[in-house]
């Protein structure tokens, strides 16, 4: 019988905790490669140590399940659960992923992992337990297949964690396609870039910034989070607008570079105001240089219309030619519904390459 044991969130980088961080990393390369087909997502056990850094953000808590009860290396662990309590806003939500090792599925440990992970959720008032899925890119037009609410992408409707989760409650809102961009020569880059800045009215400009915001865009760059965190399609779930201000912003940098995480930055500038109004990012891990991720792409409400999306993308493509001569491709996620962006990719080469499904459950729903 497997005794479920809880871990706090390892306090840093060298502490003896981080072997939690390896097995939950070991354990989900399996699932990826089942429904992706390759590693290029993983997420290593710094960047698994990042998300939780930062208790006054977001708190992490992992359930183990073990032999011995006293799991102290990821070959003791048979299973796990990984409970995300956004600790700054967004206080009535819990983000729960459970991952069980290949030789254990079918035993009911997964569903034990998810009773104490919800009786976790619920301790911490919790009332929206939320969650999500790697799927593939298409689904044949004869299988049987799940909608979101949204009305937009589908996901198979048989696999073991559509099952898991319908039969606890659990509604799918939201898919997200994945794409993957293999990046032109640095001299298409160059004439798409052209190609974008002239498409644009002379009243704006883009800023790129390798590494770190600099001190004077921090309170911009705070607001255009914030600005995402309440634009950004999020299907039929409901988030608070995320408070960001300038510590955050260097706090957050900061622990990129901690964990080897390299960011190159384009904003947009509005000329005539002097202030920021658009900006994209994309990382990269130093470990794995050819890869990387293309993240947040936001234009403020005022100042659409004007092609500002595609100057800011098409710019970052140019200054990684530059400044990460090694990275070859580029992978996004969008949400289905979001032509807007989607459009804005498939003109820029991007194509499907997998995708996500997102699943949320109200406590009334039970």
């Amino acid at each position: 019988m497997s005794t479920i044991t809880l871990h706090s969130h390892p306090e840093s980088l060298s502490s003896p905790q981080m072997w939690l961080l390896r097995a939950e990393e070991a354990l989900s390369a399996p699932v990826l490669l089942e429904h992706v087909g390759d590693l290029a997502m993983q997420e290593g056990a710094g960047k698994r140590w990042l998300e939780g850094a930062r208790p006054a953000i977001n708190t992490d808590l992992r359930l183990v399940a073990s032999a011995t009860g006293s799991p102290a290396a990821p070959e003791d662990v048979q299973g796990m659960a990984t409970v995300s309590l956004p600790m700054a806003d967004n206080r009535d939500h819990a983000w729960i992923a459970i991952v069980v090792r290949q030789e254990y599925r079918r035993r009911g440990l997964g569903s034990r992992l998810f009773d104490e992970a919800e009786r976790l959720a619920t301790e911490h008032d919790r009332s929206v337990l939320l969650a999500w899925m790697w799927e593939p890119a298409d689904v044949p037009e004869d299988q049987e297949s799940l909608v979101p609410e949204t009305g937009s992408g589908r996901i198979p409707a048989g696999t073991p964690h559509a099952r898991f989760l319908l039969a606890r409650g659990f509604r799918l809102g939201q898919v997200e396609r994945i794409s993957r961009l293999e990046l032109p020569a640095a001299d298409e880059r160059r004439r798409i870039a052209d190609d974008a800045r002239a498409a644009v009215p002379q009243d704006y400009e883009p800023v790129v910034v390798v590494g770190p915001t600099p001190a004077e865009f921090l309170d911009e760059a705070a607001f255009l989070r914030e600005e995402m965190s309440s634009d950004v399609p999020t299907g039929d779930a409901e988030f608070e607008r995320e408070t960001w201000d300038a510590e955050r912003i260097r706090d957050h940098d900061r622990g990129l570079e901690l964990v080897g995480r390299q960011q190159i930055q384009t904003f947009v500038r509005h000329r005539p105001s002097g202030r920021l109004v658009g900006f994209t990012r994309i990382f990269r891990d130093a470990d794995r240089p050819t890869h990387g991720h293309q993240w947040e792409t936001l234009v403020v409400r005022d100042h659409r219309g004007h092609r500002l999306g595609m100057l800011v993308k098409a710019v970052n493509h140019e200054a990684m030619a530059i400044h990460w001569p090694a990275t070859t491709a580029l992978i996004t996620g969008n949400a289905a519904e979001n032509r807007h962006m989607l459009a804005i990719n498939e003109a820029l080469g991007y194509r499907p390459y997998a995708a996500a499904s997102y699943w949320r459950r109200m406590a009334s729903w039970r």
